[in-house]
């Protein structure tokens, strides 16, 4: 049982449901009643790719897609469920293996961060650092570095 917080909280969650080979998909959970039979049964998708085929497999552009459909719905379901004024800010660590097989190769070293929040005024501050609202990030639009990011992130809001 997780007691609500009093004061700001600064929180890291760490997800590997996205991480390769994404051979499974698990079973999303719209209202957040997990227990322990939750995850026993089969996976949602199962795809055929290893550690052997995913780099020549075509299918593991799909069964990328899969994994991270199913996380950024599971992150953003689980901020939609939040009551009080909450950011939720989800990361990538690294481009996938299979970001060189795509055409046209992306060779860049670039995630992208999204951002939720049921407070749309918490949002302002990243806006003078650099993020922009929507899902695409204007071509223009220089990237920055990860290094950056956590105490950009306190100083922002740490006030």
């Amino acid at each position: 049982h997780v007691l609500p917080a009093k004061q700001k909280l600064f929180t890291s969650f760490v997800s590997v449901t996205s991480h390769a080979p994404f051979r499974l998909i698990p079973p999303y959970v719209a209202d957040w009643q997990i227990d322990a039979k939750t995850f026993a049964g089969p996976a949602r998708i199962e795809h055929p790719v290893t550690w052997l085929n995913m780099l020549q497999d075509p299918v593991a552009l799909t069964a990328y897609g899969d994994a991270i459909e199913y996380s950024l719905r599971t992150m953003c379901g689980f901020a939609c469920r939040l009551t009080r004024p909450s950011l939720v800010i989800v990361l990538g660590d690294h481009q996938p293996p299979i970001a060189t097989t795509v055409q046209p190769p992306d060779n860049s070293k670039d995630v992208l961060m999204h951002v939720w929040t049921n407070q749309p005024e918490l949002l302002k501050p990243l806006q003078g650092f650099g993020f922009v609202d929507g899902f695409w990030v204007p071509q223009d639009k220089p990237a920055f570095s990860t290094v950056e990011i956590a105490p950009g992130i306190l100083h922002a809001y740490g006030r």
